[in-house]
């Protein structure tokens, strides 16, 4: 029992370790897009100076809001992922050993067992972390020096 506690939270912490450095390395290319794809309804962006090229938006908002800018969002997006991960493969196996098929067993209806569990489990997943995807792009696609909460989108 001791053995799989240890396990299952040295997994965690390598889930979490990899989500947040894989995440915070590509922070900034992922705020650029949201920048440059929600920039017709966002109200901060003046329409007759429109973002057009990804350098152009990185250095716009790196000279006008700061280097940490280029990381709004990401806390949130790392929680996020981090749960869809987690979620996911508990749900993977959790669905492949209650599925009929994994009862019958062998051959073809092994493949088909997995391939059903882990759409399931991934659907399920994306239902969970939907709030958390909302948050994060609102948080991602605001300009100026106000300071969100971690949770903010969501409650609103």
């Amino acid at each position: 029992m001791a053995e799989d506690l240890t396990k299952l939270l040295l997994e965690f912490s390598f889930t979490f370790t990899t989500t947040s450095v894989t995440k915070s390395i590509v922070a900034p290319a992922e705020r650029v897009k949201l920048l440059m794809q929600t920039q017709d309804v966002n109200p901060d962006i003046p329409k007759d100076r429109p973002l057009t090229t990804v350098p152009g938006t990185y250095f716009k908002v790196k000279t006008q809001y700061g280097y940490s800018s280029n990381f709004r969002g990401n806390g949130v997006n790392t929680f996020k992922t981090f749960v869809a991960q987690l979620s996911k493969y508990a749900l993977l196996s959790k669905f492949a050993r209650a599925s009929p098929l994994a009862v019958a067993g062998g051959g073809s209806s092994v493949a088909m067992n997995h391939y059903m569990a882990g759409g399931l489990g991934e659907a399920l997943a994306l239902f969970l972390v939907y709030p958390f995807e909302m948050a994060y792009t609102k948080q991602s696609s605001a300009l100026g020096t106000a300071t969100l909460g971690f949770f903010w989108p969501i409650w609103e």
